[in-house]
């Protein structure tokens, strides 16, 4: 599943740390509601993507 976003939203951003003995460096972000909450608030939308 993808989501678009649709509008801004406050969120909080950080480098992922090490774990388990795997690299890390991603980003992770951290939601104060669930993304259901903010697709029934119109913020994102989900995105269907075909393969062709």
């Amino acid at each position: 599943m993808l989501n678009r976003v649709l509008k801004p939203f406050p969120v909080e951003a950080g480098t992922i740390a090490p774990w388990f003995n795997m690299p890390s460096g991603g980003i992770q972000y951290k939601l104060t509601q669930s993304v259901q909450w903010y697709k029934d608030m119109g913020y994102f939308e989900e995105v269907i993507i075909i393969n062709k």
